[in-house]
């Protein structure tokens, strides 16, 4: 086959390349490369543009903008937030067994007074300790008044101490002496044998006088009364029922008596123990004869009795579900919490015969350690199962008694109010009326509870029903009523004794001047009970309320310790850090409150969210800490349910240069009624916002100076030169034994349009100069001429700040203060001339002076020379001023030059 054209052409090109690629260098071919090796001379690794290690902060600048021209000011950093709420208290949780984490049932913002102790500084927080004495309906806090007597006059009632003998028509006072069996059985006219004598000791009652002892016969007594003491009670009971098969329910309810008895008389428990020996031979099924016997150990506090008791058991119940059960309680009250879980369920697992005790024990030793959310279902079972295993009525009440506090403890108060119980005998009605007391007082129905806690407490049977009423007596702020109940159970009542002191320590510091009293009686509290978490957070939040911020630490971090789900224990301690940080510039501080005030929101969100102050303070917070991100995602979280987060809204809208959008927000706020407090406030900060966008800064960093910036001019008796790599200029003395200022000078037009003008100085160690500092005046007319006005701000020759003022070329007292100036170190200078925040309207000027930040003033002057105007008309000279001593050394450096003016 022919080639064609196309192919012979294409051979050819490629048997050219081959041979052209071939012919190319060819004595290059399998010679390896050997680059030149060259060592590099070490430099040293250039300072970071973002961190200067001698600790010169590194300027930030603007690109393409002349640094000596007006710049539009950054968004008002300062604007007020809509005022915070204040945190509300955590009143009494009653012996019910009120979880911290559902202590939000309990919270109320009580009407408190200012402590007079207070010394938080004003540019914190406001909190409750600000808040005024008021009581819960409004009026004025009363004075508490006297406490009530608790110890009743014996002496004039000798039946309360003496026995009386009625004989041949005439009553004798004395003492029985001889058997108590005897006097027992001849009271409760038991048969006695009529030729029975004893002996009896007559008293006169009015003075305590002895008479001759008399010898009498039962046959020659019309009647004898005994004495009424405890003691001789016990007795009659005691000797009224003898133990025996057909009255076991009353020797049962003796045994109740006995205990409750016991709690003021400790000698009735060897009476109960004695009796419940009796009690077990005759009841059925044995289980119930342990189940008392260590009713009345555990009353006497007798574990190692208990735990034998258990652990030695009769064989025939060895491995039921009674012993598990009772072992667990026994081992939980010993701290031995793995152990006592394991035979608890163990019990509830087993439950042979089903008994609902077995799931009240277990759901009891779940809410004791907190862990409320496991205990719902066993509270819950007991409930459902309560009329197996022969309950008694106060076993079906203790049934509903734990669900209720399992409900609480959740914060489920529909479920804690349907688990009251329905058709309670009447002889325990009043416990259930008591149970029914405490979730009123837990829905914040407070004068529902205070009706059913005086009626528990009227009927004697309850002592903790004392405690309910002056709880509710609190809450309403009848403080004198509340007092006196709460003294009269501190004084008689040792197991209530640590509640009733709080509950007088939250009392006393409601009352202005009684903030240390306060503190004393919840410290007292505390050594009753030390490990009761709600006790430290009140000594905590006390403290705070004091002022004593750093003492408020410990006690809310041991709170915390305690438990930490503490949400207001966690508030407090957030409060106290924010207090911290304003009042000491301290940023490690703000930081923990940070992390706090995080926490604490977690934590509230997880149990649905039931503050919204906590997520104000949650953006307060973060805002503070500049980070605007997460505080804008708190604001969004309180929504339109917060007027505070929507004003917070507008100022993260605002701080991020987007001021159509906070415009926008706080617009739609207008659309409130006139005299709405947040229409009002939306319209302070839109009138602050206007103000500041019509200003405008200049700045200079002093890059170059002489022919290079026109606008300073010099003094030539000294120099002024620009130090290299500084964006500083220096202020050097000339030589010889010239004196005077020397100087640089910047002038504006319109002596109305200054607002504030600052500068950065730093003085060597060797510099000797009379003055030295920052000058802002009006010159007058004339080429020598005194100032119209002056304000020379900065340092006297013995490094002291000093501020004099001169009006209408009048000079005033030069204001002298304790501040000394840190050679070698650079310190901000700052004046500025504001309106009067109460009449803005008035054209007058106030001038405020800050030294690092601090003010130097007690108190703004009042410039009658300047007024503020936006005219161009007049000239105004900022200087950057040193003044010679002849023949010393002059060292000044100014760097940073701000100056804020109104727009033309």
């Amino acid at each position: 086959m022919a080639l064609r054209k196309e192919q012979v052409l294409l051979l050819v090109t490629v048997a050219f390349t081959v041979w052209w690629a071939m012919g190319l260098k060819p004595t290059d071919a399998g010679r390896r490369p050997r680059p030149k090796i060259k060592e590099l001379p070490a430099v040293a690794t250039p300072r970071s543009i973002l961190a200067d290690p001698t600790g010169t902060p590194t300027a930030v600048r603007e690109l393409f903008v002349e640094p000596s021209e007006s710049q539009p000011l950054p968004p008002k950093a300062d604007l007020p937030f809509y005022p915070l709420g204040t945190l509300p208290v955590v009143v009494l949780p009653l012996e019910i067994g009120q979880q911290p984490r559902a202590y939000f049932q309990l919270r109320h913002v009580l009407a408190m007074a200012p402590a007079s102790s207070s010394k938080e500084p004003k540019s914190e927080p406001k909190d409750a300790g600000s808040e005024q004495p008021k009581s819960g309906n409004g009026n004025p806090a009363p004075k508490p008044g006297p406490a009530a007597p608790t110890n009743p006059n014996t002496a004039s009632d000798p039946s309360l101490v003496y026995d009386c003998l009625h004989k041949d028509g005439s009553k004798f006072w004395g003492i029985f002496l001889g058997k108590d069996t005897l006097k027992y059985d001849i009271a409760m006219r038991r048969s006695v044998a009529p030729g029975t004598e004893f002996r009896f000791q007559w008293i006169n009652p009015k003075d305590g006088t002895t008479h001759d002892e008399l010898k009498v016969k039962v046959s020659e007594i019309t009647k004898l009364e005994l004495a009424r003491t405890l003691r001789n009670e016990v007795g009659l009971r005691t000797r009224g029922l003898e133990p025996r098969s057909t009255n076991v329910e009353q020797q049962r309810d003796l045994l109740f008596w006995l205990l409750e008895t016991a709690q003021v008389e400790p000698w009735v428990y060897d009476v109960a123990l004695e009796r419940v020996e009796s009690y077990r031979k005759f009841v059925t099924p044995k289980e119930h004869g342990y189940l008392y016997r260590a009713k009345v150990l555990a009353a006497m506090g007798d574990l190692a009795a208990e735990y034998r008791m258990f652990k030695d058991i009769e064989a025939d119940l060895q491995g039921s579900s009674f012993q598990l059960r009772g072992l667990g309680m026994v081992e939980a009250r010993l701290g031995l919490d793995k152990l006592a879980e394991k035979h608890l369920r163990a019990a509830v697992a087993l439950n042979k015969p089903l008994d609902p005790r077995n799931y009240a024990a277990l759901a009891e030793f779940l809410l004791d350690r907190g862990r409320v959310v496991e205990a719902v279902e066993p509270a819950n079972n007991a409930v459902v199962y309560k009329s197996r295993n022969d309950p008694t009525d106060a076993d079906v009440l203790s049934f509903h008694a734990v669900k209720v506090r399992a409900m609480l403890a959740v914060g489920d108060l529909a479920g804690a109010t349907d688990a009251l119980p329905q058709g309670i005998s009447s002889e325990l009605q009043v416990r259930a009326t008591y149970l029914g007391a405490l979730v009123a007082y837990a829905k914040q129905s407070v004068d529902s509870a205070l009706t059913d806690f005086e009626s528990c407490a009227q009927s004697g049977k309850i002592d903790d029903a004392l405690l309910g009423v002056a709880a509710c007596k609190l809450v309403k702020g009848d403080l004198a009523a509340a007092r006196t109940a709460f003294e009269q159970i501190a004084d008689a009542n040792p197991r209530l004794r640590h509640l009733a002191q709080a509950g007088l320590g939250l009392l006393l510091g409601q009352i202005e001047g009684e903030g240390n009293n306060a503190v004393e009686m919840l410290r007292a509290s505390l050594t009753t009970d030390p490990t009761h978490p709600y006790l430290h957070y009140l000594l905590g939040r006390q403290l705070r309320r004091n002022g004593d911020l750093v003492g408020a630490v410990e006690p809310l971090l041991q709170a915390l310790r305690l438990r930490d789900d503490f949400l207001e224990a966690l508030a407090e301690l957030t409060w106290v850090h924010w207090g911290l940080y304003r009042r000491n510039n301290d940023t490690g501080a703000l930081v923990r409150a940070v992390r706090y005030v995080d926490r604490l929101v977690d934590l509230d969100q997880r149990q649905g969210g039931k503050e919204l102050l906590f997520v104000e303070m949650q953006g307060r917070l973060h805002y503070e800490a500049r980070d605007v991100r997460a505080a804008r995602t708190a604001f969004e979280r309180g929504g339109d349910r917060s007027p505070f987060c929507q004003i917070g809204l507008a100022l993260v809208e605002y701080i991020l240069k987007r001021g159509d959008r906070a415009e926008d927000r706080l617009q739609r706020l207008r659309r409130l009624k006139p005299d709405d407090p947040v229409r009002k406030h939306a319209e302070k900060l839109l009138g602050m916002m206007a103000d500041h966008a019509n200003l405008e800064q200049v700045v200079d960093r002093f890059t170059s100076f002489g022919s290079g910036n026109r606008k300073w001019g010099t003094k030539t008796n000294g120099q002024a030169r620009p130090l290299p790599g500084t964006e500083s200029v220096k202020l050097v003395g000339a030589a010889g034994r010239l004196s005077g200022p020397v100087y640089v000078e910047r002038t504006m037009q319109g002596t109305g349009r200054l607002v504030s003008v600052a500068i950065d100085m730093m003085v060597g160690a060797d510099n000797r100069s009379e003055f030295a500092g920052l000058v802002v005046q009006i010159p007058g007319s004339g080429a020598n001429a005194e100032p119209q006005f002056r304000v020379r701000f900065g340092m006297d020759d013995s490094r002291k700040v000093v501020l004099d003022l001169t009006e209408n070329r009048k000079a005033k007292e030069p204001i002298r203060t304790s501040i000394e100036v840190t050679p070698g170190q650079w310190h901000t200078l700052r004046l500025r001339f504001a309106t009067d925040p109460e009449n803005p309207r008035q054209q007058t000027l106030f001038l405020h002076a800050t030294f690092d930040g601090n003010p130097v003033l007690p108190k703004p002057l009042r410039m009658a020379g300047v007024r503020r105007n936006a005219s161009t008309s007049g000239t105004m000279q900022t200087r950057l001023q040193a003044d010679c001593v002849p023949l010393q050394p002059l060292d000044v450096q100014f760097r940073d030059y701000r100056r804020v003016q109104l727009k033309e």
